[in-house]
C-alpha cells in the first residue's frame, strides 16, 4: 500500500530542491496528486462524473497525459506511476495551469484492479514502457499477459489501448502477447510519424522528444476489445 505521510514539508528539502526527498515531499501536498488510500476515498466522485477516462500506466513525469487534458477539457485522465517524485513535474504543471480534469496517482499496475472498476476507462495509454529486456523480468512487463487481463477488464466495450515505443523487440513481442490474448489489432506502425498517423498519438512525451532528436522511429500500436 502507498501512503504518503502528510507531515512531510517540502520546506525541510530546500537545499536539495532538485532531489527526490523535495519532489516526494511536494507531491503529497499538491491537490491533484492521490496515494492509494486518498484514492479510495475520493474516486467515487472523480469517476462518476459523466467524463469519458483516460488512463497512463507508467506515466512517468506525468507530461504526456498533461498536454492531453489541456486539449481535451471534455475528458477525465488518470496518470499513474509507482514513483512519486516522477509524476510531480506534470503535477506541478497541471496545478499551475488550472487543469482540472486530471489527478496524479501514486500506484502501480499491479494494483489497477482494486484501484478501479472494470469496464470503465475508455482508453489506457502505455507510453515508452520499461522494456525489461531480460527472460526473467518478463512479469515486470507491462504488456505481460497478467497486465493485459488487467487492462481488458478495466477497459470499456469500445475501449481502446495504445502504445508507444522505441524499442524494437519489446514491440514485436507485445503485438504477439495481444494477438495471444482477446484484443484486436486496430492499428500498427514502425514508424508513428514516417505513417502521418494523426490525432492524441501526435503528442509526445519528454522520451520521445529526445529520441526521435537522435533520429529514432517510435513503434505504435493500437487494439481494442474482442
Amino acid at each position: 500500500m502507498m501512503n504518503i505521510d502528510p507531515s512531510l514539508e517540502p520546506d525541510n528539502y530546500i537545499i536539495t530542491r532538485k532531489r527526490k526527498l523535495y519532489k516526494f515531499a511536494s507531491f503529497a501536498r499538491l491537490a491533484n496528486c492521490y496515494s492509494e488510500t486518498e484514492w479510495q476515498e475520493a474516486k467515487q466522485s472523480i469517476l462518476y462524473n459523466s467524463l469519458p477516462v483516460t488512463l497512463e500506466v507508467g506515466a512517468g513525469d506525468g507530461l504526456f497525459l498533461t498536454k492531453l487534458a489541456e486539449v481535451h477539457p471534455e475528458r477525465q485522465f488518470i496518470a499513474l506511476d509507482r514513483k512519486s517524485d516522477r509524476l510531480y513535474r506534470g503535477a506541478k504543471l497541471a496545478s499551475e495551469s488550472k487543469l482540472t480534469n486530471i489527478l496524479y496517482l501514486w500506484s502501480n499496475a499491479d494494483n489497477l484492479r482494486r484501484l478501479l472498476p472494470d469496464q470503465l476507462i475508455q482508453t489506457i495509454w502505455l507510453t515508452f514502457p520499461d522494456p525489461w529486456p531480460q527472460e526473467s523480468n518478463i512479469k515486470h512487463r507491462l504488456t505481460n499477459r497478467q497486465h493485459l487481463l488487467s487492462y481488458h477488464q478495466l477497459l470499456a466495450p469500445n475501449g481502446q489501448l495504445k502504445l508507444k515505443t522505441d524499442n524494437d523487440n519489446l514491440f514485436d513481442w507485445s503485438v504477439q502477447q495481444f494477438t495471444m490474448e482477446k484484443w484486436q489489432i486496430d492499428r500498427i506502425s514502425h514508424d508513428l510519424y514516417g505513417d502521418k498517423i494523426a490525432g492524441d498519438t501526435t503528442v509526445k512525451t519528454t522520451y520521445e522528444e529526445r529520441y526521435l532528436a537522435e533520429g529514432k522511429k517510435i513503434n505504435y500500436l493500437a487494439v481494442s476489445k474482442i
